[in-house]
């Protein structure tokens, strides 16, 4: 009976010895699956997600200050660009007063003897005036032109000098022109602009036109004293 208890005990060892060997490979499998399925992992992922929507947000504000700033340079630039100052406008209910001085479009005004049919006239000058009117609208009908000029001559002239103001025209030869003030009348078509001007001596002069027709294409000042024994040509140079 005793070697009989003593095989029975050995019996149920030799069992539990087994099983306990049987059942710890399934344990290991279950521990070694089980990182798959900690939330530490999930968890790393999830902030990794949340970063990249402040670095993608930064991106793109830094990209809109970019092109802010790109967009921005050609207004700087329009901005500063030197306004044209060749002539002053002056807009009333009557029509637009357009005030020129000659220092700005020309440095000298050349005289030269007209002559016809062997018979001498005057001493002329045509000075385009077209320069003062870049990228403006011509004189209209109803405008008001005033022509200033300060400067010296290189001769004396002892009599008036007049001016009239020519448009729709080209060249330096009076009869290529149309006059913009009246349409035959000299009187109307011509003012004084100075006279009695000493050599090397400064002046002023100044002459106001009403314009009675549209200026088409060109506009251009026309000067005039009378041939006379003490009379010459001349070159007058303004005075800054």
């Amino acid at each position: 009976m005793k070697n009989k208890f003593f095989c029975f005990i050995y019996m149920c060892l030799l069992a539990l010895l087994v099983t306990g060997c049987a059942t710890k490979p399934t344990a290991q499998e279950n521990e070694a699956a089980a990182p798959k399925s900690e939330p530490r992992v999930l968890t790393v992922i999830n902030n990794d997600d949340q970063n990249e929507p402040e670095d993608l947000t930064a991106q793109l504000e830094l990209a809109e200050q970019t092109e802010l700033t790109d967009q921005s340079e050609p207004e700087e630039e329009a901005v500063t660009t030197p306004a044209h100052t060749f002539v002053t406008e002056i807009k009333t209910e009557d029509g637009t007063t357009y005030i020129i001085n000659i220092a700005d479009i020309a440095q000298r005004i050349n005289f030269a003897k007209l002559s016809a049919d062997n018979y001498d006239l005057n001493y002329q000058a045509v000075l385009p005036l077209s320069l003062s009117f870049w990228g403006r609208e011509l004189p209209k009908a109803g405008d008001t032109v005033i022509v200033n000029f300060t400067g010296t001559s290189t001769q004396s002239i002892p009599a008036p000098v007049f001016a009239g103001l020519l448009g729709n025209g080209f060249g330096v030869q009076m009869e290529f022109w149309d006059n913009l003030v009246s349409f035959d009348d000299d009187e109307n078509n011509y003012v004084l602009f100075a006279q009695d001007i000493e050599a090397l001596q400064v002046f002023t002069a100044s002459a106001t036109f009403k314009v009675y027709e549209d200026c088409q294409n060109n506009i251009a000042l026309h000067l005039a004293y009378p041939f006379k024994s003490d009379t010459q040509a001349c070159i007058w140079q303004v005075s800054q």
